[in-house]
């Protein structure tokens, strides 16, 4: 169960760009983290 307010992100990862990839992955990880530590201190 998922609860009410519940976000998600994700990435489509093309050919073009390369180089900012390895950038969004981080950004991806980071947030969930944050997002993870933002729940549990409610």
């Amino acid at each position: 169960m998922l609860p009410v307010g519940a976000i998600g992100a994700g990435a489509i990862y093309t050919e073009h760009m390369k180089m900012f990839h390895i950038i969004r992955m981080v950004f991806l990880r980071v947030s969930s983290k944050l997002n993870y530590l933002v729940f549990k201190l409610h």
